[in-house]
């Protein structure tokens, strides 16, 4: 079985809050009914749900998510589950994925630059073969990178807000 790492995977994590449930999900539906040009957050989303919630960025690599619509293409989605646990504490469960088709972008654009390069009718430089070489190999770092650079701004940006508390 193939091992992917974390960075392009979800992640699972869980949160405890003070509040009850009734008024934390009250609070997270202020979150996503805030007005289209509130970035102050940057946060959105919608409800799936009872005490079910995925919530995006407003703004970021995917575009924009304001003015009222979800963007399901933003790079990073995180559901939000949230219900009482055996200990009688208020547990937001958080699974936090990025999307599936946005880590194939920065495979197909390396393909697609070699590509064009390879089908120039000049003379194939050393350059063109180098700058391909470089592009391909690349990618999977920047993906690496991207990915779990925009998981972890959303998920912070989240838990920082609401000020939860890890799961022991």
């Amino acid at each position: 079985m193939i091992k992917f790492p974390k960075q392009v995977t979800a992640e699972f994590f869980e949160y405890t809050t003070p509040l009850s449930v009734e008024v934390f999900a009250d609070e997270v539906e202020k979150l996503i009914n805030r007005k289209w040009h509130d970035l102050s957050l940057n946060l959105c989303g919608r409800k799936n749900g009872v005490n079910e919630f995925t919530i995006t960025a407003k703004w970021e690599l995917g575009g924009p998510t304001w003015a009222g619509f979800l963007n399901t293409n933003t790079p990073t989605n995180l559901k939000l589950y949230i219900f009482k646990n055996s200990n009688n504490l208020t547990q937001v469960n958080l699974l936090v994925s990025p999307n599936s088709y946005f880590p194939l972008l920065f495979i197909l654009v390396p393909i697609f630059v070699s590509a064009v390069l390879f089908m120039s009718k000049d003379y194939r430089s050393i350059i063109e073969i180098l700058i391909s070489i470089l592009s391909i190999v690349l990618s999977p770092f920047i993906i690496l990178f991207f990915s779990g650079l925009l998981k972890r701004r959303v998920k912070n940006r989240f838990v920082n807000f609401f000020g939860l508390m890890e799961l022991q």
